[in-house]
Parts: C-alpha cells; sequence; structure tokens
C-alpha cells in the first residue's frame, strides 16, 4: 500500500482547484527537454498525483501517459517538501518490485522535487529517470528544485489564463448566444460594445450603433424620461435601474424593448468605469398587455365595447359636449323575444342571434358613434353630433327596421325586435348616470307601451314621427283592452273569460245540453283543423270525432257525469283531425246545475298533448337506448351533489366500477395521485369538460376512466364516466411501438427529435449546455454478411447495453436506425469530459463479447456536438455531430471526434465538388491523361499511366487535388471510373490501329469501385468491346482497397483479371495501413513506390533505406518496382543504382492528353532516357 499525504484531502482539493487536464502540454515538454539536457538523463517528466493515477502534464524520452498511483514513484515524493533521490531502485524495498522498475523504462535512479502549490500541499513532481544508477550531489537538488518552482508557476499561470479566458468566454457566450442585446457604454451613455443580437432586434449591425446613445433612438415622447434615468444611474444615484420605452428600429419602426441597465467597476470598491445594459425586446409582452386591455373593456361575444368601456366614453362624450356646446343622443336598447329563443333553441342560437344584432347595428351607425354591449340583451348607443329629437327618432326607426328581418338559426327563422328608450345630452342630463337614467326609464316605457319601438325621456318633447310602430291587429287589441292611463277598465266576468280564451292554446268549449248546442273557441281549429273562428257544432259530431276504439267509453264517463253528483270530469281520448289523423287530447270539464242538481250545462277545455306523448315515448325509447349504450360502451352515468358529497349512478355501476348505485366511496378508489385534480375538476366545472384518470376498483383492478361533466346548478353536477383502460392501453402500445425500437427497446429517431428539441428549450431558459454523441457500429454489416442477421442484432443489443451503463437520470439514448445511435448529455458535463466520457465509452464498446462460440466486437465512431457552443438549433447541431461522426470514420474508425467550424466548411466543400463532379460526369468532361513510365534499363517507354483529368468549361484542365474527395462516393467514383476506363480503351485502340508500341496502359481504381458487382467482367467486357488485349491492361490498386467497403470482393476480382493477363499494380506503396502479407495473398505484379519517399531520396537516409527496401522485396518476390514523381537526375541515378526497374515523373514527361501519344512515343530519344538525363517534355 502506497503512503497518503497527511493533508491528503486538502491536496486533492488544491488539485482540483488547478484544473488541469490529463493531458501533455508543450510549456512542461520544453521544461523536461531542459531537464534532461541539464542533468543529463535519457528521462524527464512532470507528473501530477491524483486520488488513484498519476498522470504526466509534460514528458521527453517516455512513451507512457500515466500510471496507477499505486506503480508511481512520485506518490512518495509528495510526501514531503524534499527533494527524492534513489540512487538504485533495483536496491530499495519501496521500489524494486514496481513496474516501471522491472520493465518499462527500467528506471534504476530517480529524482524527484515536489511541486509546492501551498505551504505542505504538494500536487505532483517534477522527475528524473536513468536506467543506470547515479549519484545526485546537492547542487542538482537545487538546479530541480528551481525548475519544480518554474514548473508551479506555470501551473498557476495557466490557471489565471484560463479563469481569465473562461470569463471571457462567458461573456462572449452571452453577449452572442442571447436573444437580448447587450450594450457596454461610457458613463455619459456612448456606446462601445453592441452584441450581434442588435440586428435581430433594431436592424442594425453592432458596427453602426458604435458611438451612439440610447436617446438617439428612444421615441420622442419618452426622450427626457430616459435622460434623467441615465443621469442618475450614471452619478451612482441609482445602483441597478429598469425601464421600458419604444426604440426606433432601423426601417423605421418601433418596437417596445425593456432596459436593464447597471454600472461597472473594475473592483467593487473602484468608482464607475461604464454602464451596462441589456435591452429586450418585450413588444409581445406589450401586445398582449394591449389585448388584455382590450379584453378587459370588449365583449368577447361580440367584440363591442363593454360596460366599463361604455361609461368611459360616455364621460368623455359629456365633457366634450360640455367644452364646445355641442350634444348628443344616448340610445339604451333591448332585445324583444330574445329570451325566448335563449331558452327554446338554446345558449349557442343566442349567443349567434347576439353576433348578427351587434352587426346589424353597427351597419346602421357611422364611424363616430359608439354601440355597446351591457351584458344580456342589453345595447347602448351614443349618437354623436344630433341631439334633436327629429335625427333621433329617424336613427331609432332605422334600427327598428334594421332588426326586422327574420335572423336564420340553423333553419329556424327567429324573429326579433328591439325596444329602444332615447334621452338626450346635455338637455336631459349633464352627468353619465342621470344621463343613462333618463334612457333607461324611456327604454321602460317602450317596453311596456307594446315593445318593437322607442320613447323619449320627456314625452312634451314627442313630435308625430315619436308615436309606437304598431300593426294594426295590436291597435285593435289595445283599443279593446285599453290602457290605465286613459281610463279604461276591464268588464266583468265576460272579459275575463274572453281574455282567458285568448291567453290559451286549448281548445274551449261550451256546451248546452238542453240544446245540445256545443260552441268552440278559434283554437279547436288552430288544433285540429275544424272550422276557421269560432264554430257552434252538436253533441253527436263531437262524439262522431273520437277515435271508435274510445269512443264508449268516453261517452259512458260524460253519462256518469251527468247523471251523477261530481261536477269535475277528466278522460284522454284520441281526437280525428280534419286531415283525419288523431291527436291525443286530455279533456277537462266540469258541469253547471240548476237548483235541482240537474246538469243543464258543461264548460271545458280540450289540451292536445299529442306533441308530449310523442316525447315521452322517445323520452322513454331514448332512456333504453342510453341504458344499452351505457353497457355496451361500459359507461356509468351519475349525478354528483357537490354541496352533500352523495352521488347516484346508472344500475351497471356494479359491472363497470365494482360500486352499486347509491354508494359514496367512488373518490376513495381513484388513483392517489389524480384524487386531487378530480375534486378540483368537479368543483370548477362550469361548462362540458372532461378529464382523464386512474381508478382502483374494489377488486383491485387499475382502470383508466374518462369523465364528461356538466353543471345543472350550483350543488349538482351529471356526467358519464367510460371505461378507457383498452383504449389507453392500446395508445400506450402503439405510442410505443411508434416511439421505441424493437430491438434494442430504446427510443428511436422520432422520439429522440421530440426529446432533443425539449433538451434544447430546457437548456435555452436554464443557461446550460447539451452534448449531442453519435454513434456509429464500425462492421456490422460484415457480421451480418458473415455471421448472420442474429449476431448483427447480437451486436446492436450489446452496444445498447454498454452505452447505457452508468447513464445519469438526466441523460437520454436513442437508437436512430440501422447501427446509428445517439446520446444526450446534459450538464453539469463540460465539453471536455464530454470528450472524455465518449473516448470511455468507445473504449467500452471495443471489448469484444461472445455470441454462439464466436466472439464478436460493437466497435463504434463517434461525432460530438454541443449547444450552445456549436449551434442552438437542433438541426443544425445534428448536421455538426454528423459532420463529426463522419470525420471520426475517416480518420480510420474506432475514435472520438469533437465538432468544428472547419469541419463544417470542409463538408461543404466536399458536398459543392460532388455536384459539380456530378454535373461533370452528366457532361462527359472527364478525360485520360497519360504519363509514362520509362525503364531505366533500356531507356524505352514501356507503358503509360492513365490519369483522371477534369476539363472544366471554366477552370480549365483540373487534377484530382480539387476533385479527389469526389471518389469517397462510390456512385461518382464509379461513374468516373467507368467514363475514364472507356476512354482509354479508346485510346488504345487508336494507338493499336496505328501500329504504336505503348506497352501496358495502368488505371487507378478507386475503393469504391470495388463495391460494383462484376468488377472484373465489367472491366474485361470494356476491354473486348474495343479489341484490346488484356496483356496491354494494367489495374493500380492502393493499399486502402484490402481494408474499406468492398475489401470481401477484391481477392476473387483481382485474382479474375490476373488470370485474365491484367497486371495488377500496387500504387503508393509504404503509405496505407496494408501489411507485407497482402504482397502475399493478392496477385500484385507490380510495386509503385509513392513518391512522398522519392522525393528526398538524395538528402534523407531514412527515405533512401525505405526506397532500397522496396526495391529489395520488390526483386525478392519477383515483381517489377516503379519509381513515382521522379524529377531530378540525381533521383533517377540513384533509383537506377539501386535496381529499380522502371520510373515515372515530371524529369520525363508531364501527363498529357492521348492525342499527344503517337508524337511522344515518335520522337522518343533512347539514348538520352538511358542516360536519364533527357530533358523533360511538355
Amino acid at each position: 500500500m502506497y503512503p497518503l499525504h497527511p493533508l491528503e484531502v486538502e491536496r486533492l482539493g488544491a488539485l482540483h482547484d488547478l484544473g488541469l487536464s490529463t493531458g501533455v502540454e508543450p510549456q512542461y515538454d520544453a521544461i523536461c527537454r531542459t531537464a534532461r539536457t541539464l542533468f543529463g538523463v535519457p528521462i524527464a517528466y512532470v507528473s501530477i498525483v491524483g486520488e488513484t493515477q498519476q498522470w504526466f502534464k509534460g514528458k521527453c524520452g517516455l512513451n507512457l501517459d500515466g500510471t496507477p498511483r499505486e506503480h508511481s514513484l512520485c506518490t512518495y515524493t509528495i510526501c514531503s517538501s524534499e527533494v527524492l533521490v534513489v540512487e538504485d531502485a533495483t536496491l530499495d524495498e519501496r521500489f524494486a518490485t514496481s513496474p516501471l522498475v522491472t520493465s518499462e523504462p527500467y528506471t534504476r535512479f530517480y529524482a524527484g522535487a515536489p511541486l509546492v502549490v501551498a505551504p505542505g500541499i504538494n500536487v505532483g513532481s517534477l522527475c528524473l529517470i536513468d536506467r543506470v544508477p547515479r549519484i545526485f550531489d546537492r547542487e542538482q537538488r537545487a538546479q530541480l528544485e528551481d525548475l519544480a518552482r518554474i514548473v508551479v508557476a506555470q501551473l498557476r499561470s495557466s490557471r489565471a489564463e484560463r479563469e481569465a479566458r473562461e470569463s471571457g468566454t462567458s461573456f462572449r457566450l452571452l453577449a452572442e448566444n442571447t436573444t437580448d442585446m447587450i450594450v457596454e457604454s461610457d458613463l455619459d451613455g456612448t456606446r462601445r460594445y453592441i452584441s450581434p443580437a442588435a440586428k435581430t432586434l433594431l436592424g442594425y449591425d453592432p458596427a453602426e450603433l458604435v458611438g451612439t446613445t440610447p436617446l438617439d433612438f428612444v421615441h420622442p415622447d419618452e426622450v427626457d424620461a430616459l435622460a434623467a434615468l441615465l443621469k442618475d444611474v450614471a452619478e451612482g444615484n441609482l445602483g441597478r435601474a429598469t425601464a421600458q420605452h419604444r426604440y426606433r428600429r432601423k426601417d423605421g419602426s418601433w418596437i417596445w424593448v425593456e432596459i436593464c441597465f447597471g454600472l461597472t467597476r473594475d473592483e467593487a470598491t473602484a468608482p464607475p468605469k461604464g454602464i451596462v445594459a441589456s435591452i429586450r425586446d418585450i413588444s409581445s409582452r406589450k401586445e398582449a398587455e394591449r389585448q388584455m386591455a382590450h379584453m378587459a373593456r370588449h365583449d368577447p361575444l361580440t367584440g363591442l365595447p363593454n360596460r366599463l368601456l361604455f361609461h368611459e366614453s360616455l364621460e368623455r362624450e359629456l365633457v366634450r359636449a360640455e367644452r364646445h356646446a355641442a350634444g348628443f343622443a344616448l340610445f339604451c336598447l333591448d332585445l324583444d323575444r330574445f329570451k325566448i329563443v335563449n331558452d327554446t333553441l338554446g345558449h349557442q342560437a343566442g349567443d349567434a342571434l347576439l353576433r348578427v344584432v351587434a352587426r346589424r347595428l353597427k351597419s346602421v351607425l357611422r364611424a363616430e358613434d359608439t354601440v355597446a354591449r351591457l351584458g344580456g340583451d342589453e345595447f347602448v348607443i351614443i349618437h354623436m353630433g344630433h341631439p334633436l329629437p327629429e335625427t333621433a327618432a329617424r336613427l331609432a326607426e332605422r334600427l327598428i327596421a334594421a332588426m326586422a328581418p327574420p335572423v336564420d338559426l340553423d333553419g329556424y327563422p327567429a324573429g326579433i325586435g328591439v325596444s329602444i328608450g332615447i334621452a338626450l345630452a346635455p338637455g336631459d342630463a349633464a352627468d353619465p348616470d342621470t344621463l343613462f337614467a333618463c334612457a333607461d326609464r324611456a327604454l321602460y316605457r317602450a317596453k311596456s307601451e307594446g315593445r318593437n319601438t322607442y320613447r323619449f325621456h320627456d314625452r312634451s318633447s314627442l313630435h308625430v314621427t315619436d308615436m309606437p310602430l304598431r300593426t294594426d291587429a295590436e291597435c285593435e287589441t289595445q283599443d279593446a283592452v285599453g290602457c290605465a292611463e286613459d281610463g279604461v277598465v276591464f268588464c266583468g266576468e265576460a272579459e275575463r273569460y274572453r281574455l282567458a280564451a285568448l291567453a290559451t292554446r286549448d281548445a274551449i268549449w261550451d256546451w248546452d245540453l238542453a240544446s245540445d248546442r256545443l260552441t268552440m273557441n278559434g283554437s279547436a281549429s288552430a288544433l285540429f283543423g275544424h272550422g276557421e273562428a269560432e264554430m257552434t257544432v252538436t253533441d253527436a259530431w263531437w262524439r262522431s270525432k273520437i277515435h271508435p276504439d274510445d269512443r264508449e267509453r268516453v261517452g259512458a264517463s260524460i253519462a256518469r257525469l251527468v247523471e251523477g253528483r261530481e261536477d269535475r270530469w277528466t278522460d284522454e281520448y284520441r281526437f280525428e283531425r280534419r286531415d283525419g289523423t288523431y291527436s291525443e287530447v286530455i279533456d277537462r270539464g266540469f258541469v253547471i246545475r240548476n237548483d235541482r242538481g240537474q246538469a243543464v250545462r258543461m264548460v271545458g277545455a280540450m289540451h292536445d298533448v299529442t306533441e308530449q306523448r310523442r316525447a315521452g315515448a322517445a323520452l322513454r325509447s331514448s332512456e333504453e337506448r342510453l341504458r344499452l349504450a351505457l353497457r355496451a360502451g361500459r359507461m356509468v352515468a351519475w349525478e354528483h351533489n357537490v354541496r352533500t358529497g352523495v352521488s347516484r349512478r346508472s344500475e351497471n355501476s356494479m359491472q363497470v366500477l365494482g360500486l352499486p348505485s347509491e354508494d359514496s366511496t367512488f373518490f376513495e378508489h381513484v388513483y392517489p395521485d389524480d384524487r386531487a385534480q378530480m375534486a378540483s375538476f368537479l368543483q370548477a366545472s362550469e361548462s362540458r369538460e372532461y378529464r382523464e384518470f386512474r381508478y382502483s376498483s374494489p377488486a383491485g383492478r387499475m382502470l383508466w376512466l374518462c369523465s364528461s361533466v356538466e353543471r345543472l346548478d350550483e350543488e349538482r353536477l351529471v356526467g358519464i364516466t367510460f371505461d378507457i383502460t383498452e383504449r389507453k392501453l392500446a395508445e400506450e402500445q402503439a405510442w410505443r411501438a411508434a416511439n421505441y425500437d424493437a430491438l434494442t427497446g430504446l427510443p428511436n429517431r422520432r422520439l429522440f427529435q421530440q426529446r432533443f428539441e425539449e433538451f434544447l428549450a430546457a437548456a435555452e431558459r436554464s443557461g446550460t449546455c447539451v452534448s449531442l454523441l453519435l454513434f456509429d457500429l464500425d462492421g456490422l454489416r460484415d457480421v451480418n454478411d458473415v455471421r448472420g442477421h442474429d449476431a448483427g442484432d447480437a451486436v446492436l443489443c450489446e452496444a445498447a447495453r454498454r452505452l447505457g451503463d452508468g447513464l445519469r437520470p438526466g441523460d437520454f439514448l436513442a437508437r436512430l436506425g440501422g447501427d446509428e445511435f445517439a446520446l444526450l448529455l446534459v450538464d453539469p458535463l463540460r465539453l471536455e469530459h464530454t470528450t472524455n466520457h465518449a473516448q470511455t465509452l468507445v473504449e467500452r464498446l471495443r471489448q469484444p463479447f461472445g455470441y454462439r462460440s464466436h466472439s464478436l466486437s460493437c466497435k463504434a465512431s463517434t461525432g460530438i456536438a454541443a449547444f450552445p457552443v456549436h449551434h442552438r438549433d437542433s438541426r443544425e447541431l445534428l448536421k455538426d455531430a454528423d459532420i463529426a461522426l463522419y470525420r471520426a470514420k475517416s480518420r480510420g474508425r474506432g475514435g472520438a471526434v469533437l465538432f468544428s467550424a472547419d469541419m463544417r466548411t470542409d463538408m461543404e466543400h466536399r458536398l459543392s465538388i460532388a455536384a459539380e463532379v456530378q454535373a461533370a460526369v452528366e457532361a462527359d468532361q472527364f478525360v485520360p491523361f497519360y504519363q509514362p513510365k520509362v525503364c531505366f534499363e533500356s531507356g524505352r517507354i514501356v507503358g503509360f499511366e492513365a490519369l483522371a483529368r477534369w476539363q472544366h468549361p471554366e477552370k480549365g484542365l483540373l487534377a484530382p487535388a480539387y476533385f479527389g474527395s469526389a471518389f469517397e462516393n462510390p456512385e461518382l467514383a464509379t461513374a468516373i471510373g467507368d467514363a475514364v476506363l472507356r476512354k482509354v480503351a479508346a485510346d488504345m485502340r487508336s494507338w493499336n490501329d496505328k501500329g504504336l508500341g505503348f506497352g501496358r496502359v495502368a488505371v487507378n481504381f478507386a475503393s469504391a469501385e470495388f463495391r460494383k458487382p462484376d468488377l472484373a467482367g465489367n472491366v474485361l467486357a470494356v476491354l473486348g468491346a474495343y479489341g484490346i488485349p488484356s496483356s496491354q491492361f494494367e489495374m493500380e490498386v492502393t493499399e486502402t482497397v484490402f481494408l474499406g467497403p468492398g475489401s470481401d470482393s477484391v481477392p476473387d476480382t483481382l485474382k479474375r483479371l490476373h488470370e485474365s493477363g491484367v497486371l495488377i499494380s500496387l500504387d503508393d506503396f509504404g503509405t496505407g495501413f496494408a501489411s507485407l502479407t497482402h504482397l502475399k495473398q493478392f496477385p500484385v505484379d507490380h510495386i509503385k513506390i509513392d513518391r512522398s519517399f522519392v522525393r528526398d531520396i538524395e538528402h534523407d537516409d531514412d527515405d533512401d533505406a525505405i526506397v532500397a527496401a522496396v526495391v529489395g522485396l520488390g526483386r525478392s518476390l519477383g515483381m517489377r518496382v516503379t519509381a513515382e514523381g521522379v524529377e531530378t537526375l540525381g533521383q533517377a541515378q540513384r533509383l537506377s543504382a539501386m535496381g529499380c526497374d522502371y520510373a515515372q515523373g515530371f524529369l520525363y514527361a508531364k501527363p498529357m492528353a492521348g492525342s499527344r501519344i503517337p508524337w511522344l512515343l515518335g520522337t522518343w530519344d533512347l539514348s538520352a532516357a538511358g542516360r536519364t538525363s533527357l530533358v523533360r517534355l511538355a
């Protein structure tokens, strides 16, 4: 067990405060190099000792990045403030068995000076190691301590720089990413810094606002107030201040903003040096306030001003009338027959009617008039500028006429009238309450005197035009009945009878038994269609109209009444209508007897109950249907008394809820988490509402229920509760199927996208960060192809499990589809921690696991992007992570890459190039250029390499350096390759026809082309189509072909071509990832040495040795060797001396069009080429 520092907790705290990263840094490497030179040792390093590990901030001569603390020699160094010297570690029992002694770096001598950051607090050491024992004297120890102090000073400096950088970065991130406009200004308000939000808020670029002041943009009405506020802030009277003003935007429009001011100081006690302000767009808030103010002063149904705004307007107009000696008329309106419509057709019909009335009123009035709804069916109008009665009377008549047409309420023509009371200002009154009272009293008179008319407050001012608008029938009725004001009174019993007959809709009859005359009033005509007014018939006629099945029974009951002593009679029967149908009636009568008790007269009324009986039958049918529906739909109808808590339920309550109809324990079974909201729901329900909740039946079964509730009155609620358990389960299953991956059980892309937006919104509100990690499994397709899809599924499930291990509750993992996973990490992880975590996950995924006796791996590449560092929009962040993932895969897979802006630029460039290349392929702009291969021994041209060139219509001839990224796209690579191959074959055919000896022509094939089915067959087919012998063709491939996508088809393809006579060349040998085994596994005939080794062959011994080794390897394996990029005579001579077979490069010729090859072959100087001194050809 290693020793612990006496102040270990404080030491670890100090180490944490330094905020050191675990990687090496160049400034510490430089100190290590100085130490190694000063002390003449092979190894020097700066060790930081953590709780369980030591890691190295700088090193020289050491291949380790860190070790467990128990293996560390430095853990002993930090226990003292003195330099620890171990002259021979193999003789020190503390270290003799340490892996650092028994294996690399084979430590014998060790010296370490502690890194003292505070008295008694050592975070690490500056160390020296030698592989032989040494003596370390006092002067050397002092020198090592001096270097250790330099390391400590650098640690503190790095911390200070980091804190300053983080502070500046925090402010920059805040200023550049907040939607608020951040401004720094001098004390006089002159702006020195403006954040980018100025563009969004005011339409100005920040630079345009530098040097301006807030007073330059504030609304003129508010300049003085803002100037006074700025003065108070600048003078220190206010430490902070907030104000709301209108600011002018660049386009001239005005926007409401909220400005928060504060003073800036270098130190808390220093005098203020400037003002910092945040300016926030509050136009939405102001609009909401405006809408709320509008709602407070307007009727929500009709949009008209309400009572509050009417009173404000009335007061204002009275003041104006007094000031300008003007006047106006005030109208109070009340709708006639509105209550009948509202009660009969319902409140929705009533609301529709009120909206129509509002529109009609507005259509009659002028813009300067005011119409308001006071509530219910009451309206008021302020008619401006016309205080004369004649003018007000004409408007009243127009208003009454506007109300006359019936209103269509879903097919029902509702007639509506209006009664109007008018008061004139200022003649009738000069204060609002009195004036309104005058108009209201006039309205009361209009309603009491016949309705659908108007009255003025002062009757003495009435003109002829002021009389009520009445129909002739109404005039007759009023004349007959009379008016108390005119001295007319009711005329005794006969008059009361006549009025009663007029008031009822029943058929009133009077039967004189002596004369057998039966008189019926006009309602009989209306009810049954017999006659047109009052009629006189006989008892026999009446009996003939009774339904045959009822006639005998009714006749017998009448006979019993007449002959008996009872005076009152009631019976029910069916009475024939004129059209032959029957009405169901209830007939009630009483007998008038003479002094001897004999019946002499009988009076009664027939009440038609046909519609009532039909409604009753319909109700019974409806109740039966309801009962069946409740049973079929597992619904319970109920009534609940809010005051008493008593509930009554339908008879099927036991089947659905497990409770009897009268039981009051329902709420005890509501799920506890839902109980409060259900109680609140029932207390607050006003109109029909729905609420879903959970319910535990007495049998213990959990149900989902939904209740629909409607309030009958203050105490009673009625509703229906129905069982929605199956629907909820189906919804949950459907939701899970739609949002979760069936294989891994992880959320899918759809749910991920939803959560991603939620995470970003939450981070935006809280000012935190979100990291997005995209994982792509490497080699999953190979597992599927070789081991089967069940093995591939096992890899996916294992990857899901490993990625999910150790996630925090707030993190979110999803499978996006195929072999792609996404992980969202939220605060408090910093970006560097996220990167380290991603690398840990990659390492975890790399570990193999067993599946059906096979060892499988779920290795992955990872791309990382973060909010808000890289982007704030979810789509852009996803694109950033995808770009980083692409970079990770292109670097060789199995790594984690953090997004940076240059990656997006590079990707956009690649996409742009790909689009251009696609168009170029379609326009047939790719052509082969040829560069000769020259034999060192004979000087002859032994062949050519065909190089793809793009004949761009604007940019001229372009080499692969411009468009090479397009070859990463399999489709583009194949399209370019096919086009070049056909043109090469055409050129070769032309040369053959001319009898030219051009040797072999080599064409380079990209790894993407090997994904193409039957590549070998395609190549041979093209050669055959142009009549080219396969012995004249050479296929060049790079080492990536053996490892990239489609590599499983490479052996068969190369074998078939080789057997057909095609030469196989390995291009750029030594620069890829291949091993020497590939030379043995594949039919390679020709090795081409990459130009990077040839370039410095004359000056670099390593390059010279590598080239010599490759040439020797080629000869040993019986392969030809070509050196690429030969540009100088010295290179050619050196290569020739090594025994290299062929050379290719600018020393001999630049690539040229196929049309120039006949000329080149005809003018080739063999002697010059043989002496490798041929001048290069253009």
